[in-house]
């Protein structure tokens, strides 16, 4: 899909072939999350779940020996995935300890509301929304710009896909990141999470 110069891995869409080298890549990008606490018992169907459907996203950074970075979103709208919630009970019957972590307890909470009460995250946002849902890349090729090709190939895909915004949700101090999403445009606004930001993006008229 997107081609850069200086020699950048091409970012292209993920195939099923791809979903056991991006678990790793999630797994070291997202140490820590509920999701990755839950197990590859949850993280298996939750990454395959954003290969069905025409209105989700997900590419990879496609490096000589496989992905080296990887995104995916999918609408806002409509995106309580109940199909999941079957993962998300094994993952807790294998992991029981997770249910310890308050803030994992929280998460599941926040969840639990978004089934009855649909997304409030950015009030006033103006819709139809594609959340990007995970991005990261390879340690060994952090620094080469792959991060800022995978996020311009996210924006091609909130216009080709005719989304009136994108939007996303990082910690507040994860400056790095915050510094590559807004030196492509996207604005920060609060989060109900305290630790947490979210960012949207407008496609230029």
């Amino acid at each position: 899909m997107t081609d850069t110069s200086r020699d950048l891995p091409v970012v292209e869409r993920a195939v099923p072939a791809d979903l056991a080298a991006v678990l790793r890549l999630h797994e070291r990008a997202f140490a820590g999350s509920m999701g990755v606490a839950l197990g590859r018992s949850y993280l298996r169907p939750f990454l395959a779940s954003f290969l069905d459907g025409p209105d989700r996203v997900f590419l990879v950074a496609r490096g000589p020996d496989g992905p080296v970075g990887y995104v995916f979103g999918r609408p806002a709208e409509g995106s309580d995935d109940r199909s999941l919630v079957w993962a998300v009970a094994r993952g807790l019957v294998r992991h029981p300890g997770v249910l310890r972590r308050a803030d994992v307890r929280a998460e599941l909470a926040r969840r639990i509301r978004r089934f009855d009460e649909g997304d409030e995250e950015t009030p006033g946002l103006p819709g139809p929304t594609l959340d990007l849902y995970g991005i990261g890349t390879d340690p060994s090729h952090q620094g080469r710009g792959i991060g800022r090709a995978l996020m311009e190939a996210f924006e091609a895909e909130v216009r080709r896909l005719g989304f009136a915004t994108g939007r996303l949700s990082v910690y507040r101090d994860n400056d790095r990141a915050r510094r590559l999403y807004e030196s492509l445009g996207w604005e920060a606004r609060e989060h109900p999470k305290r630790a947490l930001l979210s960012y949207v993006w407008f496609p230029p008229v």
